[in-house]
Protein backbone atom coordinates (compact mmCIF):
# COMPACT_ATOMS: atom_id res chain seq x y z
CA UNK A 1 0.00 0.00 0.00
CA UNK A 2 1.31 3.49 -0.87
CA UNK A 3 2.37 5.94 1.81
CA UNK A 4 -0.41 7.92 3.50
CA UNK A 5 0.08 11.69 3.64
CA UNK A 6 -2.33 13.72 5.75
CA UNK A 7 -2.84 17.40 5.02
CA UNK A 8 -4.35 19.47 7.81
CA UNK A 9 -6.16 22.48 6.39
CA UNK A 10 -8.20 22.63 3.17
CA UNK A 11 -7.46 26.23 2.18
CA UNK A 12 -5.48 27.31 -0.86
CA UNK A 13 -2.14 25.85 0.30
CA UNK A 14 -3.55 22.62 1.74
CA UNK A 15 -5.59 22.02 -1.41
CA UNK A 16 -2.52 22.56 -3.58
CA UNK A 17 -0.36 20.22 -1.48
CA UNK A 18 -3.04 17.52 -1.55
CA UNK A 19 -3.39 17.81 -5.32
CA UNK A 20 0.35 17.52 -5.91
CA UNK A 21 0.65 14.57 -3.51
CA UNK A 22 -2.19 12.67 -5.15
CA UNK A 23 -0.68 13.31 -8.57
CA UNK A 24 2.64 11.94 -7.29
CA UNK A 25 1.00 8.62 -6.34
CA UNK A 26 0.51 9.10 -2.58
CA UNK A 27 -2.69 8.36 -0.73
CA UNK A 28 -3.94 11.64 0.72
CA UNK A 29 -6.18 12.33 3.71
CA UNK A 30 -7.32 15.95 3.72
CA UNK A 31 -8.53 17.25 7.09
CA UNK A 32 -10.51 20.39 7.92
CA UNK A 33 -13.03 21.34 10.59
CA UNK A 34 -15.43 22.65 7.90
CA UNK A 35 -17.11 19.96 5.76
CA UNK A 36 -18.15 22.57 3.18
CA UNK A 37 -14.55 23.68 2.82
CA UNK A 38 -13.50 20.06 2.30
CA UNK A 39 -16.06 19.58 -0.47
CA UNK A 40 -14.98 22.77 -2.23
CA UNK A 41 -11.33 21.74 -1.89
CA UNK A 42 -12.03 18.31 -3.38
CA UNK A 43 -13.79 19.91 -6.35
CA UNK A 44 -10.84 22.23 -6.97
CA UNK A 45 -8.41 19.32 -6.76
CA UNK A 46 -10.38 17.23 -9.25
CA UNK A 47 -10.67 20.18 -11.65
CA UNK A 48 -6.95 20.85 -11.35
CA UNK A 49 -6.04 17.22 -11.99
CA UNK A 50 -8.27 17.17 -15.06
CA UNK A 51 -6.58 20.30 -16.39
CA UNK A 52 -3.20 18.66 -15.85
CA UNK A 53 -4.35 15.64 -17.84
CA UNK A 54 -5.76 17.81 -20.64
CA UNK A 55 -2.41 19.62 -20.88
CA UNK A 56 -0.46 16.39 -21.03
CA UNK A 57 1.05 16.64 -17.56
CA UNK A 58 -0.75 13.46 -16.57
CA UNK A 59 -1.37 10.36 -18.67
CA UNK A 60 -4.92 9.65 -19.92
CA UNK A 61 -6.98 8.32 -17.02
CA UNK A 62 -4.39 9.37 -14.43
CA UNK A 63 -6.46 12.30 -13.16
CA UNK A 64 -9.27 9.97 -12.11
CA UNK A 65 -6.79 7.61 -10.47
CA UNK A 66 -5.20 10.47 -8.54
CA UNK A 67 -8.59 11.81 -7.43
CA UNK A 68 -9.45 8.33 -6.18
CA UNK A 69 -6.45 8.45 -3.83
CA UNK A 70 -7.90 11.44 -1.92
CA UNK A 71 -10.12 11.06 1.14
CA UNK A 72 -11.44 13.83 3.39
CA UNK A 73 -12.28 13.99 7.08
CA UNK A 74 -13.38 16.37 9.81
CA UNK A 75 -12.15 13.96 12.49
CA UNK A 76 -8.60 14.68 13.63
CA UNK A 77 -8.35 11.18 15.13
CA UNK A 78 -8.56 9.79 11.57
CA UNK A 79 -5.02 11.09 10.97
CA UNK A 80 -3.58 8.50 13.36
CA UNK A 81 -2.35 6.08 10.62
CA UNK A 82 -0.60 8.79 8.58
CA UNK A 83 3.08 8.34 7.77
CA UNK A 84 3.46 12.11 7.47
CA UNK A 85 1.29 15.14 8.20
CA UNK A 86 1.65 18.56 6.59
CA UNK A 87 -0.16 21.35 8.42
CA UNK A 88 -1.54 24.20 6.29
CA UNK A 89 -3.86 26.15 8.57
CA UNK A 90 -3.87 30.01 8.83
CA UNK A 91 -0.71 31.81 9.99
CA UNK A 92 -1.61 32.02 13.66
CA UNK A 93 0.99 30.75 16.11
CA UNK A 94 -1.49 29.87 18.86
CA UNK A 95 -3.67 27.95 16.39
CA UNK A 96 -0.72 26.02 15.00
CA UNK A 97 0.60 25.17 18.45
CA UNK A 98 -2.78 23.80 19.53
CA UNK A 99 -3.05 21.73 16.37
CA UNK A 100 0.46 20.28 16.70
CA UNK A 101 -0.15 19.41 20.34
CA UNK A 102 -3.14 17.37 19.16
CA UNK A 103 -1.20 15.86 16.26
CA UNK A 104 1.55 14.85 18.66
CA UNK A 105 -1.04 13.00 20.73
CA UNK A 106 -2.96 11.43 17.81
CA UNK A 107 -0.23 10.48 15.34
CA UNK A 108 2.28 7.68 15.53
CA UNK A 109 5.53 8.58 17.24
CA UNK A 110 7.46 7.81 14.04
CA UNK A 111 5.22 10.00 11.86
CA UNK A 112 6.80 13.05 10.27
CA UNK A 113 5.02 16.25 11.28
CA UNK A 114 5.61 19.32 9.13
CA UNK A 115 4.29 22.87 9.20
CA UNK A 116 3.81 24.88 6.04
CA UNK A 117 4.31 28.16 7.91
CA UNK A 118 5.88 30.90 5.80
CA UNK A 119 7.33 32.96 8.63
CA UNK A 120 6.45 31.61 12.08
CA UNK A 121 9.01 29.82 14.24
CA UNK A 122 9.09 26.08 13.69
CA UNK A 123 10.76 25.74 17.09
CA UNK A 124 7.93 27.61 18.82
CA UNK A 125 5.35 25.42 17.08
CA UNK A 126 7.14 22.23 18.17
CA UNK A 127 8.00 23.23 21.74
CA UNK A 128 5.13 21.57 23.62
CA UNK A 129 4.72 18.53 21.35
CA UNK A 130 5.80 15.07 22.41
CA UNK A 131 8.82 13.86 20.41
CA UNK A 132 9.48 17.33 18.91
CA UNK A 133 12.43 15.96 16.95
CA UNK A 134 9.93 14.73 14.33
CA UNK A 135 8.70 18.27 13.56
CA UNK A 136 10.13 20.33 10.69
CA UNK A 137 8.97 23.07 8.36
CA UNK A 138 7.99 22.30 4.78
CA UNK A 139 7.29 25.70 3.29
CA UNK A 140 5.56 25.32 -0.08
CA UNK A 141 4.97 28.32 -2.34
CA UNK A 142 1.73 29.44 -3.95
CA UNK A 143 0.43 28.14 -6.31
CA UNK A 144 1.74 24.80 -5.08
CA UNK A 145 1.25 22.85 -8.34
CA UNK A 146 3.28 25.42 -10.31
CA UNK A 147 6.02 26.39 -7.83
CA UNK A 148 8.98 24.00 -7.64
CA UNK A 149 10.57 25.23 -4.43
CA UNK A 150 10.08 23.83 -0.93
CA UNK A 151 12.03 25.27 2.00
CA UNK A 152 12.85 22.45 4.43
CA UNK A 153 13.19 24.21 7.76
CA UNK A 154 15.28 22.72 10.54
CA UNK A 155 14.00 23.92 13.89
CA UNK A 156 16.12 23.91 17.03
CA UNK A 157 14.35 20.71 18.10
CA UNK A 158 14.24 19.00 14.68
CA UNK A 159 16.13 15.73 14.29
CA UNK A 160 18.39 14.83 11.36
CA UNK A 161 16.09 11.97 10.38
CA UNK A 162 13.08 14.28 10.15
CA UNK A 163 15.01 16.70 7.94
CA UNK A 164 16.13 13.83 5.70
CA UNK A 165 12.57 12.55 5.40
CA UNK A 166 11.32 16.04 4.64
CA UNK A 167 13.82 16.37 1.80
CA UNK A 168 12.79 12.96 0.51
CA UNK A 169 9.07 13.79 0.69
CA UNK A 170 9.50 17.12 -1.10
CA UNK A 171 11.48 15.40 -3.86
CA UNK A 172 8.84 12.71 -4.19
CA UNK A 173 6.24 15.43 -4.69
CA UNK A 174 8.27 16.72 -7.64
CA UNK A 175 9.68 19.72 -5.80
CA UNK A 176 13.20 21.07 -5.35
CA UNK A 177 13.99 21.18 -1.61
CA UNK A 178 16.48 23.53 0.03
CA UNK A 179 17.47 23.25 3.69
CA UNK A 180 17.46 26.32 5.91
CA UNK A 181 17.55 27.05 9.61
CA UNK A 182 14.61 28.27 11.65
CA UNK A 183 15.11 32.02 11.40
CA UNK A 184 12.41 34.63 10.70
CA UNK A 185 11.05 34.40 7.14
CA UNK A 186 13.53 31.59 6.26
CA UNK A 187 15.24 32.28 2.89
CA UNK A 188 12.88 33.67 0.26
CA UNK A 189 10.62 35.90 2.33
CA UNK A 190 13.65 37.38 4.06
CA UNK A 191 16.02 37.90 1.14
CA UNK A 192 13.20 39.31 -1.02
CA UNK A 193 12.30 42.11 1.41
CA UNK A 194 14.54 44.75 -0.27
CA UNK A 195 12.89 44.04 -3.63
CA UNK A 196 9.74 45.64 -2.23
CA UNK A 197 11.20 47.87 0.48
CA UNK A 198 13.67 49.80 -1.68
CA UNK A 199 11.13 50.19 -4.48
CA UNK A 200 8.70 51.71 -1.97
CA UNK A 201 11.33 54.13 -0.70
CA UNK A 202 12.26 55.14 -4.23
CA UNK A 203 8.59 55.79 -4.93
CA UNK A 204 8.01 57.59 -1.64
CA UNK A 205 10.94 59.92 -2.25
CA UNK A 206 9.72 60.78 -5.74
CA UNK A 207 12.85 59.35 -7.38
CA UNK A 208 10.86 57.33 -9.95
CA UNK A 209 7.24 56.46 -10.62
CA UNK A 210 5.50 53.12 -10.15
CA UNK A 211 5.56 52.11 -13.81
CA UNK A 212 9.10 53.43 -14.37
CA UNK A 213 10.46 51.33 -11.49
CA UNK A 214 8.63 48.28 -12.80
CA UNK A 215 9.89 48.78 -16.36
CA UNK A 216 13.49 49.16 -15.20
CA UNK A 217 13.36 46.11 -12.95
CA UNK A 218 11.78 43.99 -15.70
CA UNK A 219 14.44 45.21 -18.14
CA UNK A 220 17.09 43.89 -15.72
CA UNK A 221 15.61 40.40 -16.16
CA UNK A 222 13.09 40.11 -13.34
CA UNK A 223 9.77 38.61 -14.49
CA UNK A 224 7.73 41.31 -12.74
CA UNK A 225 8.43 44.70 -11.25
CA UNK A 226 8.03 45.12 -7.48
CA UNK A 227 4.74 47.04 -7.67
CA UNK A 228 3.21 44.62 -10.16
CA UNK A 229 4.21 41.79 -7.85
CA UNK A 230 2.85 43.46 -4.71
CA UNK A 231 -0.48 43.93 -6.49
CA UNK A 232 -0.46 40.25 -7.50
CA UNK A 233 0.41 39.02 -4.00
CA UNK A 234 -2.02 41.45 -2.38
CA UNK A 235 -0.98 44.74 -0.83
CA UNK A 236 -2.40 43.62 2.51
CA UNK A 237 -0.55 40.30 2.40
CA UNK A 238 2.75 41.94 1.46
CA UNK A 239 2.29 44.53 4.22
CA UNK A 240 1.51 41.84 6.79
CA UNK A 241 4.60 39.81 5.87
CA UNK A 242 6.77 42.94 5.97
CA UNK A 243 5.46 43.86 9.42
CA UNK A 244 5.94 40.29 10.64
CA UNK A 245 9.57 40.17 9.49
CA UNK A 246 10.25 43.67 10.89
CA UNK A 247 8.86 42.66 14.30
CA UNK A 248 10.57 39.25 14.27
CA UNK A 249 13.95 40.99 13.82
CA UNK A 250 13.16 43.42 16.68
CA UNK A 251 12.78 46.49 14.49
CA UNK A 252 15.71 45.92 12.14
CA UNK A 253 15.62 49.00 9.83
CA UNK A 254 16.25 46.97 6.66
CA UNK A 255 12.75 45.51 6.99
CA UNK A 256 10.85 48.64 8.05
CA UNK A 257 7.42 48.88 6.36
CA UNK A 258 6.59 51.97 4.35
CA UNK A 259 3.67 54.35 5.00
CA UNK A 260 2.49 53.86 1.40
CA UNK A 261 1.67 50.24 2.23
CA UNK A 262 -0.48 51.29 5.16
CA UNK A 263 -2.24 53.98 3.10
CA UNK A 264 -3.15 51.52 0.36
CA UNK A 265 -4.46 49.00 2.89
CA UNK A 266 -6.50 51.66 4.68
CA UNK A 267 -7.99 52.75 1.35
CA UNK A 268 -8.91 49.15 0.50
CA UNK A 269 -6.69 49.26 -2.58
CA UNK A 270 -5.30 45.76 -2.14
CA UNK A 271 -4.11 45.02 -5.67
CA UNK A 272 -5.59 42.87 -8.40
CA UNK A 273 -8.12 41.18 -6.14
CA UNK A 274 -9.62 44.59 -5.29
CA UNK A 275 -9.33 46.04 -8.80
CA UNK A 276 -6.92 48.70 -7.60
CA UNK A 277 -3.55 48.87 -5.90
CA UNK A 278 -0.49 50.49 -7.38
CA UNK A 279 -2.29 49.96 -10.70
CA UNK A 280 -5.98 49.98 -11.59
CA UNK A 281 -7.37 46.79 -13.17
CA UNK A 282 -10.29 45.78 -15.35
CA UNK A 283 -12.65 42.94 -14.44
CA UNK A 284 -10.26 40.41 -16.02
CA UNK A 285 -7.39 41.59 -13.83
CA UNK A 286 -5.58 43.39 -16.66
CA UNK A 287 -3.81 46.63 -15.68
CA UNK A 288 -5.33 49.78 -17.15
CA UNK A 289 -2.87 52.31 -15.77
CA UNK A 290 -1.04 53.60 -12.72
CA UNK A 291 -3.23 54.32 -9.68
CA UNK A 292 -0.65 55.51 -7.15
CA UNK A 293 -0.18 58.26 -6.16
CA UNK A 294 -3.83 59.26 -6.62
CA UNK A 295 -2.75 62.83 -7.46
CA UNK A 296 0.14 62.79 -9.90
CA UNK A 297 3.27 64.55 -8.67
CA UNK A 298 5.92 66.11 -10.89
CA UNK A 299 9.25 64.30 -10.77
CA UNK A 300 12.42 66.31 -10.24
CA UNK A 301 13.65 64.94 -13.58
CA UNK A 302 11.72 65.41 -16.83
CA UNK A 303 7.96 65.81 -16.32
CA UNK A 304 5.57 63.07 -17.32
CA UNK A 305 4.09 63.37 -20.79
CA UNK A 306 0.28 62.94 -20.83
CA UNK A 307 -0.56 59.59 -22.34
CA UNK A 308 -3.49 57.21 -22.18
CA UNK A 309 -4.94 58.41 -18.90
CA UNK A 310 -2.97 57.37 -15.81
CA UNK A 311 -0.05 55.55 -17.44
CA UNK A 312 3.14 57.56 -17.70
CA UNK A 313 5.01 57.78 -20.96
CA UNK A 314 8.83 57.83 -20.91
CA UNK A 315 10.03 61.45 -20.90
CA UNK A 316 13.02 60.51 -23.09
CA UNK A 317 12.02 58.40 -26.06
CA UNK A 318 14.93 56.35 -27.35
CA UNK A 319 13.89 53.46 -29.51
CA UNK A 320 16.75 50.96 -29.89
CA UNK A 321 18.94 51.20 -32.95
CA UNK A 322 19.77 54.85 -33.58
CA UNK A 323 22.51 56.45 -35.61
CA UNK A 324 26.00 56.17 -34.04
CA UNK A 325 27.57 59.43 -32.78
CA UNK A 326 29.82 61.45 -35.06
CA UNK A 327 32.93 60.77 -32.99
CA UNK A 328 34.32 57.90 -30.91
CA UNK A 329 33.20 57.10 -27.38
CA UNK A 330 35.60 56.49 -24.50
CA UNK A 331 34.55 54.10 -21.73
CA UNK A 332 36.56 54.48 -18.53
CA UNK A 333 36.33 51.73 -15.95
CA UNK A 334 37.69 48.30 -15.21
CA UNK A 335 34.77 45.97 -14.69
CA UNK A 336 31.84 44.05 -16.16
CA UNK A 337 29.67 47.13 -16.71
CA UNK A 338 32.36 48.85 -18.79
CA UNK A 339 32.89 45.65 -20.78
CA UNK A 340 29.14 45.19 -21.31
CA UNK A 341 28.75 48.77 -22.52
CA UNK A 342 31.75 48.42 -24.83
CA UNK A 343 30.22 45.30 -26.36
CA UNK A 344 26.89 47.03 -26.89
CA UNK A 345 28.49 50.07 -28.49
CA UNK A 346 30.60 47.95 -30.82
CA UNK A 347 27.48 46.03 -31.80
CA UNK A 348 25.81 49.33 -32.63
CA UNK A 349 28.64 50.45 -34.88
CA UNK A 350 30.01 52.97 -32.38
CA UNK A 351 33.77 53.54 -32.50
CA UNK A 352 35.49 53.22 -29.13
CA UNK A 353 38.24 55.72 -28.36
CA UNK A 354 40.32 53.73 -25.89
CA UNK A 355 40.50 50.63 -23.71
CA UNK A 356 39.03 50.70 -20.22
CA UNK A 357 41.74 51.96 -17.86
CA UNK A 358 41.09 52.10 -14.13
CA UNK A 359 40.72 55.82 -13.56
CA UNK A 360 39.86 59.02 -15.36
CA UNK A 361 43.37 60.48 -15.31
CA UNK A 362 45.07 57.56 -17.02
CA UNK A 363 42.38 57.62 -19.70
CA UNK A 364 43.29 61.05 -21.02
CA UNK A 365 46.30 59.92 -23.03
CA UNK A 366 44.13 57.44 -24.92
CA UNK A 367 41.47 59.93 -26.00
CA UNK A 368 41.27 60.67 -29.70
CA UNK A 369 40.45 64.05 -31.21
CA UNK A 370 36.74 64.53 -31.72
CA UNK A 371 35.71 62.18 -28.93
CA UNK A 372 31.91 62.46 -28.75
CA UNK A 373 31.47 61.23 -25.20
CA UNK A 374 33.35 59.90 -22.21
CA UNK A 375 31.57 57.34 -20.02
CA UNK A 376 32.97 56.85 -16.50
CA UNK A 377 31.72 53.71 -14.68
CA UNK A 378 34.03 54.08 -11.62
CA UNK A 379 34.56 50.32 -11.60
CA UNK A 380 37.78 48.94 -10.23
CA UNK A 381 38.05 51.57 -7.50
CA UNK A 382 38.12 50.79 -3.80
CA UNK A 383 35.01 52.17 -2.04
CA UNK A 384 36.78 51.80 1.31
CA UNK A 385 39.88 53.82 0.34
CA UNK A 386 40.38 56.96 2.47
CA UNK A 387 39.19 60.05 0.66
CA UNK A 388 37.59 58.06 -2.17
CA UNK A 389 34.41 60.13 -2.32
CA UNK A 390 36.26 63.43 -2.42
CA UNK A 391 38.68 62.03 -4.98
CA UNK A 392 36.07 61.22 -7.61
CA UNK A 393 34.94 64.84 -8.23
CA UNK A 394 38.61 65.88 -8.37
CA UNK A 395 39.36 63.21 -10.96
CA UNK A 396 36.44 64.38 -13.07
CA UNK A 397 37.65 67.97 -12.83
CA UNK A 398 41.12 66.92 -13.99
CA UNK A 399 39.56 64.95 -16.85
CA UNK A 400 37.33 67.86 -17.85
CA UNK A 401 40.32 70.17 -18.34
CA UNK A 402 41.60 67.83 -21.06
CA UNK A 403 38.28 67.37 -22.87
CA UNK A 404 37.10 69.29 -25.93
CA UNK A 405 34.25 71.67 -25.03
CA UNK A 406 31.57 69.66 -26.87
CA UNK A 407 32.43 66.27 -25.40
CA UNK A 408 29.58 64.76 -23.39
CA UNK A 409 30.52 63.40 -19.95
CA UNK A 410 28.45 60.54 -18.53
CA UNK A 411 29.07 59.34 -14.97
CA UNK A 412 27.66 56.33 -13.13
CA UNK A 413 25.50 57.42 -10.18
CA UNK A 414 25.70 54.06 -8.39
CA UNK A 415 27.45 55.59 -5.39
CA UNK A 416 27.27 59.36 -5.89
CA UNK A 417 24.73 61.65 -7.46
CA UNK A 418 25.52 63.40 -10.70
CA UNK A 419 25.33 66.77 -8.93
CA UNK A 420 27.90 65.76 -6.29
CA UNK A 421 30.31 64.43 -8.89
CA UNK A 422 30.00 67.57 -11.02
CA UNK A 423 30.43 70.04 -8.16
CA UNK A 424 34.02 71.02 -9.07
CA UNK A 425 33.51 71.19 -12.85
CA UNK A 426 33.57 74.31 -14.95
CA UNK A 427 30.98 72.82 -17.30
CA UNK A 428 28.47 70.85 -15.17
CA UNK A 429 25.91 71.43 -17.93
CA UNK A 430 27.39 68.63 -20.07
CA UNK A 431 27.42 66.01 -17.29
CA UNK A 432 24.68 63.35 -17.27
CA UNK A 433 24.33 60.60 -14.71
CA UNK A 434 23.43 57.05 -15.65
CA UNK A 435 22.82 53.74 -13.89
CA UNK A 436 22.87 50.17 -15.19
CA UNK A 437 23.82 46.73 -13.92
CA UNK A 438 25.44 43.92 -15.94
CA UNK A 439 24.32 41.98 -17.81
CA UNK A 440 22.65 44.87 -19.57
CA UNK A 441 19.02 44.51 -20.54
CA UNK A 442 17.39 46.92 -22.97
CA UNK A 443 17.22 50.01 -20.72
CA UNK A 444 19.50 52.39 -18.89
CA UNK A 445 18.63 54.99 -16.26
CA UNK A 446 19.47 58.63 -16.94
CA UNK A 447 19.72 61.32 -14.27
CA UNK A 448 20.13 65.04 -14.82
CA UNK A 449 22.22 66.89 -12.26
CA UNK A 450 21.23 70.31 -10.97
CA UNK A 451 23.20 71.99 -13.77
CA UNK A 452 22.66 69.50 -16.61
CA UNK A 453 21.57 71.06 -19.89
CA UNK A 454 18.42 69.32 -21.24
CA UNK A 455 20.07 69.08 -24.65
CA UNK A 456 22.85 67.00 -23.09
CA UNK A 457 20.24 64.67 -21.63
CA UNK A 458 18.88 64.22 -25.16
CA UNK A 459 22.39 63.63 -26.52
CA UNK A 460 22.97 60.95 -23.87
CA UNK A 461 19.70 59.27 -24.84
CA UNK A 462 20.71 59.23 -28.52
CA UNK A 463 24.10 57.82 -27.57
CA UNK A 464 22.62 54.92 -25.63
CA UNK A 465 20.03 54.41 -28.36
CA UNK A 466 22.89 53.61 -30.73
CA UNK A 467 23.84 50.82 -28.33
CA UNK A 468 20.28 49.46 -28.38
CA UNK A 469 19.40 50.84 -24.95
CA UNK A 470 16.20 52.74 -24.23
CA UNK A 471 16.52 55.44 -21.60
CA UNK A 472 14.38 56.00 -18.51
CA UNK A 473 14.80 59.31 -16.62
CA UNK A 474 15.15 59.00 -12.83
CA UNK A 475 15.91 61.58 -10.17
CA UNK A 476 19.54 62.31 -9.38
CA UNK A 477 20.29 60.19 -6.30
CA UNK A 478 22.88 57.54 -5.42
CA UNK A 479 21.99 54.04 -6.56
CA UNK A 480 19.39 54.91 -9.14
CA UNK A 481 16.72 52.21 -9.20
CA UNK A 482 18.10 48.82 -10.27
CA UNK A 483 21.60 49.13 -8.72
CA UNK A 484 20.01 50.16 -5.42
CA UNK A 485 17.49 47.32 -5.34
CA UNK A 486 20.02 44.72 -6.45
CA UNK A 487 22.74 45.84 -4.01
CA UNK A 488 20.28 45.50 -1.13
CA UNK A 489 19.23 42.04 -2.33
CA UNK A 490 22.87 40.93 -2.46
CA UNK A 491 23.55 42.41 0.96
CA UNK A 492 20.57 40.54 2.46
CA UNK A 493 21.64 37.28 0.83
CA UNK A 494 25.17 37.67 2.24
CA UNK A 495 23.79 38.32 5.72
CA UNK A 496 21.63 35.18 5.47
CA UNK A 497 24.62 33.19 4.23
CA UNK A 498 27.00 34.29 6.95
CA UNK A 499 24.36 33.84 9.65
CA UNK A 500 24.04 30.20 8.61
CA UNK A 501 20.46 30.40 7.34
CA UNK A 502 21.41 28.35 4.26
CA UNK A 503 24.32 27.66 1.96
CA UNK A 504 25.14 29.89 -1.00
CA UNK A 505 23.85 27.43 -3.60
CA UNK A 506 20.59 26.92 -1.69
CA UNK A 507 20.05 30.67 -1.27
CA UNK A 508 20.48 31.26 -4.98
CA UNK A 509 18.35 28.24 -5.88
CA UNK A 510 15.61 29.36 -3.50
CA UNK A 511 15.46 32.86 -4.98
CA UNK A 512 15.48 31.56 -8.55
CA UNK A 513 12.70 29.04 -7.92
CA UNK A 514 10.72 30.85 -5.24
CA UNK A 515 10.65 34.30 -6.84
CA UNK A 516 11.74 33.54 -10.45
CA UNK A 517 14.67 35.95 -10.24
CA UNK A 518 16.80 35.67 -13.40
CA UNK A 519 19.73 34.55 -11.24
CA UNK A 520 20.38 34.19 -7.55
CA UNK A 521 21.65 37.33 -5.77
CA UNK A 522 24.98 35.74 -4.87
CA UNK A 523 25.52 34.60 -8.44
CA UNK A 524 24.67 38.13 -9.57
CA UNK A 525 27.17 39.52 -7.07
CA UNK A 526 29.92 37.44 -8.69
CA UNK A 527 28.93 38.78 -12.09
CA UNK A 528 28.68 42.42 -10.99
CA UNK A 529 31.54 42.38 -8.48
CA UNK A 530 31.42 42.69 -4.70
CA UNK A 531 33.28 46.01 -4.82
CA UNK A 532 30.52 47.49 -6.95
CA UNK A 533 27.85 46.19 -4.59
CA UNK A 534 29.71 47.70 -1.64
CA UNK A 535 30.14 51.02 -3.44
CA UNK A 536 26.35 51.33 -3.85
CA UNK A 537 25.75 50.55 -0.19
CA UNK A 538 28.41 52.98 0.99
CA UNK A 539 26.94 55.64 -1.27
CA UNK A 540 23.44 55.05 0.13
CA UNK A 541 24.77 55.13 3.70
CA UNK A 542 26.52 58.45 2.97
CA UNK A 543 23.35 59.87 1.45
CA UNK A 544 20.87 58.78 4.11
CA UNK A 545 22.97 58.30 7.24
CA UNK A 546 20.81 55.29 8.14
CA UNK A 547 21.76 51.94 9.59
CA UNK A 548 19.44 50.41 6.98
CA UNK A 549 22.26 50.63 4.42
CA UNK A 550 25.11 49.25 6.50
CA UNK A 551 27.07 46.69 4.47
CA UNK A 552 27.04 43.09 5.66
CA UNK A 553 30.20 42.35 7.70
CA UNK A 554 30.93 39.46 5.34
CA UNK A 555 30.76 41.80 2.36
CA UNK A 556 33.30 44.14 3.97
CA UNK A 557 35.61 41.25 4.84
CA UNK A 558 35.45 39.79 1.35
CA UNK A 559 36.15 43.11 -0.35
CA UNK A 560 39.09 43.82 1.96
CA UNK A 561 40.48 40.35 1.28
CA UNK A 562 39.72 40.66 -2.46
CA UNK A 563 37.67 37.45 -2.32
CA UNK A 564 34.62 36.91 -4.53
CA UNK A 565 33.77 33.34 -3.47
CA UNK A 566 31.07 32.38 -1.00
Amino acid sequence: MSELLAVAGAGTMGTGIARVAAGAGLRVLLYDVDPGQLERARQRIVEGLRRDEARGRLRPGEAEEAAGRIATTTDLEALAPADAVIEAVPEDLALKRRLFAELGRVCRRDALLATNTSSLSVTAIARDVSAPERIIGLHFFNPVPAMRLVEVVRGALSGDEAVRRGMELATRLGKTPVICTDTPAFIVNRVARPFYGEALRILGEGLATVDRVDRLVRAAGFPMGPFELIDLIGVDVNFAVTRSVFEAFFGEPRYRPHPIQRQLVEAGWLGRKAGRGFYVYDQEGRPLGVAWPPVRARLPVAPAVPGDGEREEPAVRSEPGGEPPAGPVAIIGDGPLARSLAGRFRGGGVQLACPQPEDALSAVEFLRPGTAAVIVTWEGRDPLAPGEWEERPRLLAALERRLPPDTLLLVAIHAQSCAEQARDLERPDRVVGFAAVPPLGDRVELAAGAGTDPSCLDRAARLFRAAGLECEPVADAPGGVVPRVLAMLVNEALLALDEGVAGAADIDRAMELGTHYPRGPLSWARLWGLREVLAVLVGLAREYGEDRYRPAPGLLRRVRARREEF
